[in-house]
Parts: C-alpha cells; sequence; structure tokens
C-alpha cells in the first residue's frame, strides 16, 4: 500500500521529474468511451492504410496521456503548450503504432504474453518500467518486488485501486508492448540489411583517398540580385519541372494579424487606487490582520517574518523610520496598487536554519503515527539520524542524503512548520503532519540571529474593467469593419500605430497563431474561407484579433505564388552561376590568384563530406575534390575554383570483413528510425484533426 501512497500523494516534499522526451515512446491503451458528439460519417479522426481512427479513441488516449503526465510530474494544471504536446505526441504515437501494427501482421510478428510477461516481471525488464519512480526503493533505485506487489493489488477489489491508478498502469504496459515490437521489429530489418562485399569495397573506395585542396570562392552575393533578371516564364517552367520538390502533407494558408491588447485604462488605475485606498481606516484598526488580507488582497497573508535584505525595495525606507501599526500607501508597483501595514518590528530571529527530516508514510495514518514515535524515541535514545533517513524516510531525493534539506528561511516554509523550527534549539526534534505522511524534524544549526519584521501587504492588480473591455472591443470590431482586404489592413494597422503581424504560415492542424494564446479558433476560421477574407473580432486570452486569411491551399501541393520567391532565389543561384563561370573562362588558379583573389586551403576532404565549418554545406565541392584538375563547382554559396594539392590513404590496410562490420553497426543505429519514417512515408494517411480541435 505504500507504493499507492507515493503514486497518490502530493505531499510537500514530493516532486516527481520525468522528461518528455521519454514519454515520446509511449502510446496508451485506447479506452472505450460510450458517447459521440460526431456522425458516424465524422466520426474518425484518422484513416491509416484504409484503417479507421475513431475520434473517442483518440480523445481516450489524450485524456491517459494527461493523467500520466501528472501523475509522473506531480502537476495538477497544465498550460496550453503542454496541452499540444501531449496532444501532438499521442497523434504521432498513433500513427507510429497503425504503421507498424500493420507491417508486422503482414509478416506474423507479435509480442506474445510470454515475452511481455519477460519485459514486466521476468529476467528482462523493460528499461521503461525499470524508470517508473512508483516501484522505487528507500535507496532511489528500481525494486521489482514492490513491482510485484503493487501488481498483485491492481485487480484486488480490497486495494481499492482506482480507476486512475489502473490507467496509468494501463498506459505502461501497453508502451513496453508497443517499444517491445518496435525493437523486434528493427532487429528483423537489422539482420536482413547486410553489408556484403560490394557495399564494404565501395565505402572503402569512397573514404581511402583524403585530399588536401588549394581553393578560392566568388560568393553569389557579391553580384546584386538586380544584375540577374528572372521572368515569369522561368519561374512557371521551374515549378513545372520540380513540381514535387512543393508536395505538402496538410492544408495551408496564410494569416495577417492585428492585436489589440486587453490593458487598463486611465479610468481602471484610478478605480483600484481609490478603492485600495478605502481599506485604511479598517487596515490600520482590524484585529484580525490575516483573515482581512486573505478577503482583500490578490495575494495571501504572508506569515514569516522577513530580514532587511527580504523586504521589498520599495518599503525598506518605511520600515526603518515607522513603528507597529502604521501604514504606508497606496503605492503602485509591478502593475499592482498596495497598501503595507508594519505588523511587528521587535522581532529578533535566525536569518535561516539548517533542517533535515525523516518523511514517515505507511499504509495508514495510525500506522504511519506508530512509525514516527517509535523513531522519534530511538532518536532521543541517541540513534543516527541519518541511517535513520536512508532507511524509513519516504522521500528519496533526501533520505540518500540522509534527510538533509538544507538551510532554509522562514519564508521557504509553511507557517506551522516555519513556526516551531525558527523557535527550535539546535538539535531539537519534532513532529508535524505532512500529506498524506508524518514528518520528523531536527535543527541542526542556525544561522546567528538578525533584526526582523513582519508585514501585511494588500495588494490588488489593476486589470481592463469590463467597460475598458467593451471599449476595446468595440475599437476592434469598427477596425474590422473599415478594412475589408488585406491592404486596407495594413497600411490603416501602421496608421493607428497597432500592432500588426504578417505572413504567419498556417496549417490546418496550426494549434496557435504566431505566438497567440488560444488562438486555434482563427487557425479554424481561415481554413473554412475559400479566398481573401478579413475575419470577425476574435477573443484570444488577453487580446483581440483581428485576421486576414489568403493564400489559402487545400491542395496536394504547395502554389506557385507560395514557392514563388524559393524558386527566384534558386534561379537566382543558378544564373549567378553561370555568370561566374563565363567571367572566370579560362582563367587557371594562378591567374586568378594574380588578379588578387584570395585563396584558403581545406584538408583530409574525402568523397562523402557534406560539411566543414570554413566553406559550409557544400557536397559538390567535396565530392569532386579527389580530381587531379582544377575544377569550377557551383556550390550552394558560390562558385569555387580549386586545385588538388595532393592525397593519401588515410587507412590502407582497412580489410573487407572490418568495413562490413563497421557498415553494420551503423545500421543498427539507423534501422530503427529509419524504417519507421519509411513505413509513415508508405501509408496512406488521412488527417481528420482538424474536425474538432
Amino acid at each position: 500500500m505504500a507504493t499507492l501512497e507515493k503514486i497518490r500523494s502530493k505531499g510537500v516534499f514530493l516532486l516527481v521529474i520525468v522528461g518528455l522526451a521519454l514519454l515520446a515512446f509511449l502510446l496508451g491503451d485506447f479506452l472505450n468511451s460510450g458517447s459521440t458528439f460526431f456522425n458516424q460519417r465524422k466520426n474518425k479522426i484518422a484513416v491509416v492504410n484504409g484503417e479507421n481512427i475513431k475520434i473517442e479513441d483518440f480523445m481516450a488516449a489524450i485524456d491517459q496521456f494527461t493523467n500520466v503526465y501528472k501523475m509522473e510530474m506531480g502537476e495538477e494544471n497544465m498550460n496550453e503548450e503542454t496541452t499540444e504536446q501531449i496532444r501532438q505526441q499521442v497523434w504521432e504515437n498513433t500513427i507510429r503504432k497503425e504503421v507498424l501494427t500493420a507491417e508486422t501482421e503482414n509478416i506474423g510478428m507479435a509480442i506474445t504474453n510470454k515475452e511481455l510477461y519477460e519485459f514486466i516481471l521476468g529476467n528482462n525488464i523493460h528499461p521503461m518500467i525499470q524508470a517508473r519512480k512508483a516501484f522505487f526503493n528507500q535507496e532511489g533505485t528500481f525494486d521489482p518486488q514492490i513491482l510485484e506487489q503493487f501488481l498483485s493489488l491492481l485487480d484486488d477489489p480490497e486495494a481499492n485501486m482506482t480507476e486512475e491508478i489502473k490507467s496509468y498502469w494501463s498506459f505502461w504496459e501497453n508502451a513496453v508492448k508497443n517499444n517491445a515490437l518496435e525493437e523486434k521489429y528493427s532487429v528483423l530489418l537489422s539482420r536482413i540489411m547486410v553489408a556484403n562485399s560490394l557495399d564494404a569495397k565501395q565505402n572503402i573506395e569512397y573514404s581511402k583517398n583524403m585530399v588536401d585542396i588549394l581553393y578560392a570562392v566568388e560568393p553569389y552575393l557579391a553580384i546584386p540580385d538586380s544584375a540577374i533578371k528572372i521572368s515569369d516564364k522561368e519561374i512557371k517552367t521551374y515549378y513545372k519541372e520540380n513540381k514535387k520538390q512543393f508536395k505538402k502533407d496538410l492544408p495551408t494558408c496564410n494569416i495577417d494579424y492585428v492585436v489589440f491588447d486587453i490593458a487598463p485604462r486611465k479610468e481602471d488605475y484610478e478605480s483600484v487606487e481609490s478603492w485600495i485606498s478605502g481599506l485604511i481606516p479598517e487596515f490600520k484598526s482590524t484585529t484580525e490582520i490575516a483573515s482581512f488580507v486573505n478577503s482583500n488582497s490578490d495575494n495571501r497573508y504572508n506569515h514569516a517574518a522577513l530580514s532587511e535584505k527580504e523586504i521589498p525595495a520599495e518599503l525598506r525606507s518605511f520600515v526603518s523610520s515607522n513603528s507597529n501599526g502604521d501604514v504606508y500607501g497606496p503605492y503602485f508597483t509591478n502593475g499592482s496598487y498596495k497598501i503595507a501595514k508594519i505588523m511587528d518590528n521587535t522581532i529578533s530571529a535566525p536569518d535561516s536554519v539548517e533542517l533535515r527530516h525523516i518523511y514517515v508514510a505507511e499504509a495508514t495514518k495510525e500506522r504511519s503515527q506508530e512509525l514516527a514515535d517509535s523513531l522519534l524515541r530511538v532518536l532521543n535514545n541517541g540513534s543516527d539520524f541519518a541511517t535513520l533517513a536512508k532507511t524509513f524516510s519516504k522521500f528519496p531525493q533526501t533520505a540518500e542524503n540522509g534527510g538533509e534539506i538544507g538551510w532554509v528561511k522562514e519564508s521557504d516554509l509553511e507557517e506551522v512548520i516555519a513556526n516551531k523550527v525558527f523557535n527550535a534549539k539546535k538539535n531539537e526534534l519534532f513532529l508535524e503532519e505532512a500529506g498524506a505522511g508524518i514528518q520528523i524534524f531536527q535543527v541542526t544549526d542556525l544561522s546567528a540571529k538578525v533584526k526582523k519584521v513582519k508585514l501585511a501587504i494588500v495588494e490588488r492588480e489593476v486589470i481592463a474593467s469590463s467597460r475598458t473591455q467593451a471599449e476595446i472591443f468595440a475599437e476592434a470590431k469598427q477596425f474590422a469593419a473599415n478594412n475589408k482586404n488585406i491592404d486596407s489592413l495594413r497600411v490603416n494597422a501602421e496608421k493607428l500605430g497597432l500592432k500588426f503581424f504578417p505572413s504567419f504560415a498556417a496549417d490546418i492542424n496550426s494549434a496557435k497563431v504566431g505566438t497567440i494564446k488560444n488562438s486555434r479558433q482563427v487557425v479554424r476560421w481561415a481554413f473554412e474561407q475559400e479566398n481573401v477574407s478579413i475575419s470577425d473580432v476574435f477573443e484570444c486570452d488577453d487580446k483581440f484579433i483581428v485576421a486576414a486569411a489568403y493564400n489559402i491551399n487545400k491542395d496536394e501541393y504547395q502554389s506557385i505564388n507560395e514557392v514563388k520567391e524559393i524558386i527566384k532565389s534558386n534561379l537566382l543561384k543558378e544564373k549567378k552561376g553561370d555568370f561566374i563561370i563565363e567571367k572566370v573562362g579560362t582563367k587557371t588558379m594562378d591567374n586568378l590568384i594574380a588578379e588578387g583573389m584570395q585563396t584558403d586551403t581545406l584538408t583530409n576532404i574525402t568523397f562523402e563530406m557534406q560539411n566543414l565549418p570554413k566553406v559550409g554545406m557544400e557536397p559538390k565541392l567535396f565530392a569532386a575534390a579527389t580530381s587531379e584538375k582544377e575544377v569550377l563547382v557551383k556550390g550552394n554559396s558560390g562558385v569555387f575554383i580549386y586545385k588538388n594539392l595532393g592525397s593519401f590513404e588515410p587507412n590502407p590496410n582497412q580489410s573487407i570483413a572490418e568495413t562490413k562490420m563497421m557498415i553494420n553497426s551503423q545500421n543498427v543505429y539507423m534501422i530503427p528510425y529509419m524504417s519507421m519514417e519509411a513505413l509513415k512515408l508508405k501509408a496512406e494517411i488521412k488527417d481528420n484533426r482538424a474536425i474538432i480541435f
């Protein structure tokens, strides 16, 4: 049962950190859902190789992934970015699972129950399971006995396992099964794709000669674009001949948008200042200060006594020259109006204390109390605190260090604990309940006493009132009504000093527009349009948005307008290369040096190289480098002319057998990724996510 508490508990010190990179492997068990808001025709989030992926199954998978993330990360609330990451990961894993399953079923491959047992409870427990902190022992390492105990309780009605915990285990069990199938398939491919002698000979041939070259380069940037003419006909011809380069997976469009910040105005600042000023009489007289602050302030009452360094800078002068009960304000800082009151400026206490603890959490509260009392007795009788912490504490992050928390300030602790800790004597022990468990604290050292002060602060952030929001909305509405084409929208946004953002490239599944939170609605609107359109007003978090959608392309390929600048850039590079080669003509490297062209050297060049710091990504240059003649090469950044300074064999005794082993070793690492990408590329995938997101 202690394992269950470890999963359920959200105690003071419990913090479980697991990277999203690990979760990228995973896809949870698709749970069944009994209802849908879509008719049967639309009840498909995707179709993969003819297999329907139901919306309710996809949503259940997202819910399950979200549940696991919250439990592992110790978080209840997630921001928009994390939610979108999870949704995208479930999509990627859904596609990954579907294409792999189709392939492995065709060849009769599967993970048997016996194999799965071996990965869960056998002699080869999968690393994913071993990484789960829920199955760690007191030393902070994976313990198969804890896992076995957990699984024995999973289907026990008396164990009261929640559906949340059952779903958590189902996720990891399926994750292991899916990952094991991927590994099994990759092993099969690695045994099929074995390098032969011809592969080895070719590899040796490509890499056996290393050359040093002297080179010069005439960069394309040296020729102004205006000196080269590109016709519309040339652009159309290039597009037609290279159309495959412009294939896309999803419908796309461009979105311009104008932002109206929902921000407070003069009247809002005056209103909050007046309101907080009205609190001062009661703020001065109340004897229930904590209750008063908690009822009126944006932030709760801070119990901690503050040293001089901890007092907010804007209050230090006031505190140093005034007495208990005096009030300061209202004053404005960091977007809020505040009033402050000195509660007690006579405190002398340690600035910080050194603390250690033992966190006890047994199956029941009674058993936790019994163990805590027992540990307290043996500690008072002289037992070693560090040894007991390592043995009994359920918080591994500190248990492995003998329960050491380190130096803490009063504001770092909850009020009840802080009051005891900062009034304790050195080496004093005491108990305190914490979440589902009990903590045994010991103060091992105290800093020198300093003068401290307790303050009460009421603050109220200035935000846009309902009236201000209505005014800003009306302004955005009027702007949308007055600007019915993109040119007008752009020009008038600039005239009015509004925030204008041009040419956001969206696809139909884009989660938001630019960095605007909760703006998925703008993307949905854009893809409902057939032609250039100006939107009505959208409310996106703390902003109103007026958007323009254009270049709406629902075809399989990017339109010529979308890629016109890319084509133009490629044609400019090609024509500049021809111009430079014609200018060089029959000149040799020596001729060019005599004319003042700068040269440099590259060493240890092989046929297979792609990139070097001096010249960047220039595979054409490296591929031609072994030529003994002076060669002109149209590269990515300019035209290169070079001559070979000499070659050598770095490994003249490299054998066929050694080379085959090297190629096979490289394949082992490349095959898992490349095989999955090949399966996805081959698959017929219909993406319907835009229906619901």
